[in-house]
């Protein structure tokens, strides 16, 4: 089958099914179970789009207009895993979940209508085309805030629409200024809003243009990435949002802004003839980032909140390993990989801890590991890899990115960066032993799990070790080509 056929299809594939969800009339287990089947289709096409590139380096349909690169294809694994993860433990969370069928529809309709703009944001080789799928994917997510309507849910919904479509619009101006950068280039006028053809010709653009338009560009997707100072849209939004949908952000939406400004890194790096700006203002704002995070993670009560805070935390992580070429930009991508599959974890424990003990206060929860050992034990594990605890995969990571700061004498970010992670290391962890351990005053009845619930819980712990302690080669060499991509060393 033609390839360009076949990746119609995966983007086909889940517009259909969103248009399907609205109005089907099936039971809502089984329409979480055609969900599930269908994100497992779509993973499939992805894993191998994913072998594809891995082999050819990349693959353009349309005249160039849809491209898969290494870059892309990373961030399409990551975003498929996510979504077949979060569709496996829907089936858990609604089944428990007081909502009517026709919301978990609605639900499952605009899920998947998220994922089909996803798909297009990460294969678009025109960043126009980028931009608007980006801005669809915010459209879309934003009702999600609201299934389980409530006066602070669609306050948070609103809050989330108006800031990230505020962003995007900035992001509009970077991308207009990107193309006023090339308005010289003699190349045809189809082709001049290609990343392909700006990467190409980054060394002639303008750069007084290209400067402005990165500057704006950071601005506009940081907002939905959630770095700061353009992130308080992220705690109300988690908070009061399901949490299929809290895994879906971290794992997908917000990673999308973060692979949208990647892409023109490469781009400001080679116009201003690699003189580390680009670098610098990503190292800056990673480091605002983290000291935001670290300053309101210190003091919450709120279980989602310290998720939604622990995500800036991380962003700001990622932020900074991009602005370190080489290495740096390498350990931020597999970050990307480990804390997408970790924060999703975290979301599915706390959405059904939150089912069993009736709140979202950290003072609330108590003896976890005596009322659902399995979810317990997740929660555990969630947070122990979030805070960079070995042997799960964020300590490595992190540790990668520890070690391109040192090999590049960034100093001050080092410093920053470890003091910030010593301190939230301390504070979350307090949290977690008294949510695992302290006495329920509560007495909340013991709590049973199925089989499934038990493996799907297995399941991901196992992968949360297993990229800690080794990282596939395929993986490994995808990584290293996307790094090459966004450090400019490589189209």
């Amino acid at each position: 089958m033609d390839q360009s056929l076949i990746l119609l299809i995966t983007m086909a594939l889940p517009l259909v099914a969103g248009a399907f969800f609205a109005f089907n009339p099936l039971e809502t287990k089984w329409s979480l179970r055609l969900n599930s089947f269908i994100q497992f289709i779509t993973l499939t096409i992805i894993g191998y789009f994913f072998l594809e590139v891995l082999d050819k380096t990349s693959l353009s349909f349309f005249d160039n207009f849809l491209r898969i690169d290494s870059l892309s294809s990373l961030y399409l694994l990551i975003t498929g895993l996510c979504s077949f993860l979060t569709s496996l433990y829907s089936q858990i969370y609604f089944n428990k979940e007081a909502l009517s069928s026709s919301v978990v529809r609605n639900f499952l309709s605009l899920w998947n209508l998220t994922l089909s703009m996803s798909i297009l944001v990460l294969s678009a080789n025109n960043i126009a085309l980028m931009w608007v799928a980006l801005e669809a994917t915010t459209v879309f997510s934003a009702f999600l805030i609201c299934a389980q309507k409530s006066k602070k849910s669609l306050e948070a919904m609103w809050k989330y629409l108006i800031l990230c479509t505020i962003g995007v619009a900035f992001a509009f101006i970077g991308t207009l200024l990107i193309r006023v950068s090339a308005q010289n280039l003699q190349v045809p006028l189809n082709d001049i809003l290609l990343w392909t053809t700006l990467n190409e010709y980054a060394p002639i653009l303008q750069t007084s243009f290209v400067k402005a338009g990165f500057i704006f560009l950071l601005v506009g997707y940081g907002t939905k990435a959630g770095i700061a100072p353009m992130h308080t849209w992220m705690p109300d939004a988690y908070s009061h949002a399901p949490a299929p949908l809290g895994a879906l952000s971290s794992g997908i939406l917000i990673n999308l802004a973060v692979y949208a400004l990647a892409r023109f890194i490469p781009i400001a790096e080679k116009a201003t003839l690699f003189s580390g700006w680009a670098h610098h203002l990503l190292i800056i704002m990673g480091l605002i980032t983290l000291v935001v995070a670290t300053a309101f993670i210190l003091f919450q009560q709120n279980i989602k909140r310290l998720l939604a805070y622990s995500s800036i935390e991380h962003i700001g992580i990622i932020t900074l390993s991009f602005g370190v070429p080489g290495a740096g930009v390498f350990a931020g991508l597999y970050h990307t990989l480990n804390h997408a599959l970790a924060k999703s974890f975290a979301f599915f424990c706390v959405g059904r801890l939150r089912q069993i003990y009736g709140t979202l206060d950290i003072n609330g929860f108590g003896s976890t590991m005596k009322v659902s050992r399995t979810w317990g034990t997740g929660f555990l594990v969630a947070i122990l890899t979030l805070i960079g605890a070995a042997p799960f995969a964020i300590f490595m990571s992190k540790l990668q990115v520890f070690k391109s700061l040192i090999e590049t004498s960034n100093w001050l970010p080092l410093l920053v960066l470890g003091a910030a992670s010593s301190l939230i290391f301390i504070s979350i962890l307090r949290y977690v032993l008294n949510i695992c351990w302290k006495t329920d005053k509560t007495e909340t009845p013991h709590e049973p799990c199925s089989h499934y619930e038990r493996v799907l819980v297995l399941f991901i712990i196992v992968i949360l070790v297993l990229f800690c302690l080794w990282l596939p080669k395929e993986l490994r060499d995808t990584m290293q080509r996307a790094s090459g991509i966004i450090t400019g060393v490589q189209q």
